[in-house]
């Protein structure tokens, strides 16, 4: 309250403190969130900072590490996978194709009737060398013939 002889002059004067409070107020509240808006300011910088220097030690690590994304590692690991089975299965054929190569040649005491295509892709070396052993057999007989033949000329 205000009191004046003139009430005029007193409304004005309480109206020009209540404007300097409102104003004053007004002012503390500015300056109140300039601050808070400054602090916040500083803690999100610090906060990209600190999240920068992360982001650079991870980049380094990884840099310097081998880093498999999980999903990546799956994807490798099933081809791996694949590739392996793949590769065993080629040689449980040549296996069998090898021992049914040993089997024949054990049962019937000769090479003449082994195929040498399944042969040539179950092992090249083993179809040269039944190769070599064929030109032997051939020469073998060859020779055989050619001996016997002077003995039949001479025994008639």
């Amino acid at each position: 309250t205000f009191q004046d002889t003139v009430p005029l002059r007193a409304k004005e004067i309480l109206n020009a403190i209540t404007r300097a409070y409102v104003e004053e107020n007004f002012d503390l509240k500015a300056a109140s969130l300039k601050k808070k808006l400054h602090f916040v300011d500083l803690q999100l910088k610090a906060i990209n900072k600190t999240l920068q220097g992360s982001t650079d030690k991870l980049e380094k690590y990884r840099a310097t590490n081998i880093v498999i994304d999980p999903t990546n590692k799956v994807q490798l690991t099933t081809q791996k996978l694949i590739d392996l089975e793949t590769q065993l299965y080629e040689i449980k054929t040549r296996t069998d194709v090898m021992h049914n190569i040993l089997n024949y040649i054990n049962t019937h005491n000769n090479i003449q009737g082994i195929d040498m295509d399944t042969t040539q892709e179950a092992n090249p070396a083993v179809s040269a060398i039944i190769n070599k052993i064929r030109e032997a057999q051939t020469r073998y007989r060859t020779l055989l013939v050619t001996i016997q033949k002077p003995i039949l000329l001479y025994d008639r």
